[in-house]
């Protein structure tokens, strides 16, 4: 009996078999076995929230279909298109692979807590567009190990209400210093006192 193990598909499939050679030993091959993936997910041009199946499409490999479910850390990767602007709305929302498009909106209500999942390589939540943060509980982001976010050259985060942007400030990406300088950091008080943070940020 032989064990393989770090075997990786590129591409999905049905009805696959393996079959293993080794010189002058007979060959062995496996049953029948499928080969499938986490589906990917895409927000439609629209206004939506994030937990209504209307607002995303989703891809397990054949094509894009409107989805029968909503995205969360458990799917393969997410984003925001242009056109769009997605609110979340859940109580507690964990993700992680999210892009957020130029172009595109990704807004964290007031009551709503976003958990950033650490997915193996790679940031977990890249702003390309604008992100803004209403939330009004201690933190609007809370971090899994070691997830990181990160703004493109023309990336807007907005920090609305009284929740601390120190989450924000210590899960950037190689530090809150290496902001892209022609992106937009906006602290905005809106009917609140906002906490700043001042140790290692920058305004």
């Amino acid at each position: 009996v032989s064990t393989f193990s770090g075997i990786t598909h590129t591409a999905i499939a049905s009805a696959r078999m393996l079959t293993a050679t080794s010189g002058s030993l007979t060959s062995a091959t496996s049953g029948s076995f499928d080969i499938n993936a986490n589906a990917m997910f895409r927000s439609k041009p629209i206004t939506g929230n994030w937990n209504q199946t209307s607002t995303w499409e989703s891809n397990s490999g054949s094509g894009w279909v409107n989805a029968t479910s909503v995205p969360d850390y458990t799917q393969g990767t997410i984003t925001i298109q242009s056109g769009s602007t997605v609110t979340i709305t859940d109580a507690n929302l964990t993700v992680d692979e999210v892009t957020v498009n130029a172009g595109g909106t990704l807004i964290l209500s007031s009551s709503s807590t976003l958990q950033l999942n650490d997915a193996p390589g790679g940031v977990d939540l890249n702003v390309q567009g604008t992100f803004i943060d209403k939330a009004t509980s201690v933190n609007g982001l809370n971090v899994v190990g070691s997830a990181t976010w990160q703004l493109g050259s023309s990336g807007t985060f907005i920090k609305e209400n009284n929740s601390s942007a120190a989450n924000w400030r210590d899960a950037y990406q190689g530090s809150i210093s290496t902001i892209p300088a022609t992106s937009t950091w906006i602290v905005r008080q809106a009917n609140a006192s906002v906490t700043l943070v001042a140790a290692g940020m920058y305004y």
